[in-house]
């Protein structure tokens, strides 16, 4: 008896010592297009700007601070297109953008510090 009540003592202890896990949401994916211009860039009076972008955002709720965490991935490219003469400019990206640490927080709106992973070519 003082066996099972010692053991079932310290398995509590271990129980209210350990955190429980991070819960996450489910996975959030979808597909960004942006097009603009044409504009002003860099002295060249006639660019077009076009965009599209994957995304996967994954969000977890760390605890009992009620903020979420989170990270997206995003794989894409953008152009830049001069009207006038034909040019192409294309980049494609791979990105990781995830939070490090919460600035301000009222509520309603969250200003968040993030590191970007990415590769560009």
């Amino acid at each position: 008896m003082r066996r099972t009540v010692a053991l079932l003592g310290a398995v509590a202890a271990v129980l209210l010592i350990v955190q429980t896990p991070a819960v996450a949401a489910a996975p959030r994916e979808g597909h960004v297009s942006v097009t603009d211009g044409p504009f002003e860039f860099c002295g060249l009076p006639n660019v077009t700007y076009a965009e599209e972008t994957d995304y996967r955002l994954v969000s977890r709720h760390p605890g009992p601070d009620g903020d979420w965490t989170f990270t997206v991935f995003t794989n894409g490219w953008f152009t830049s297109t001069n009207a006038d003469t034909g040019r192409v400019v294309t980049a494609t990206y791979h990105k990781a953008n995830r939070d490090l640490r919460i600035l301000t927080s009222d509520g309603s709106l969250c200003t968040v510090m993030t590191m970007n992973n990415r590769t560009e070519d």
